[in-house]
């Protein structure tokens, strides 16, 4: 039977799993091989399964880490675009600005 400790950082693995980059079956895929592993497997008492449990709970933190990195990314790359674009809107507006002046003071 499995200690309600490791069943809840499994639930929160999987739930913080959804929003990880590579996928929600790659994250399950890697707990169970965390939890399967036999130096995991063999924990019995008390004092080592919260020692296990702590480091999970540290994995999940590096994961949400990931996370807020991915998306604080994915945030730039659209800032930086938009930034661009107006960047040349900025510059084709004060080309043709230029270009009326020219025109008129030829014309003049």
């Amino acid at each position: 039977m499995m200690h309600p400790k490791v069943r809840e950082l499994y639930k929160q693995i999987l739930l913080v799993g959804r929003d990880y980059p590579s996928g929600l079956s790659h994250v399950r895929v890697e707990a169970k091989r965390w939890f399967l592993h036999p130096s995991n497997v063999a924990l019995s008492d008390e004092k080592s399964i919260h020692a296990a449990v702590m480091r999970g709970r540290r994995r999940v933190k590096e994961m949400m880490d990931v996370i807020q990195f991915s998306k604080y990314r994915a945030m730039k790359r659209r800032y930086e675009t938009e930034v661009e674009e107006n960047a040349v809107n900025v510059r084709s507006d004060v080309k043709e600005k230029e270009k009326e002046k020219g025109s008129e003071s030829s014309a003049a």
